[in-house]
């Protein structure tokens, strides 16, 4: 398996490379993102209810 560094090349990797093993690292990098993702529509959500 290739080796792939930085956020681009893990991208490319867990998108084209038919096999793909996260680090620990990646992974709660990964957790913390979607966490905040999902703050983040949590209250553009709660905006635009208040919108209407």
């Amino acid at each position: 398996m290739a080796q792939h560094n930085g956020e681009i090349g893990t991208r490319h990797a867990s998108d084209y490379d038919d096999f793909y093993i996260a680090s620990k690292e990646e992974s709660e990098q990964q957790i913390l993102t979607a966490e905040e993702f999902l703050i983040l529509v949590e209250k553009y959500c709660l905006e635009q209810i208040e919108i209407l």
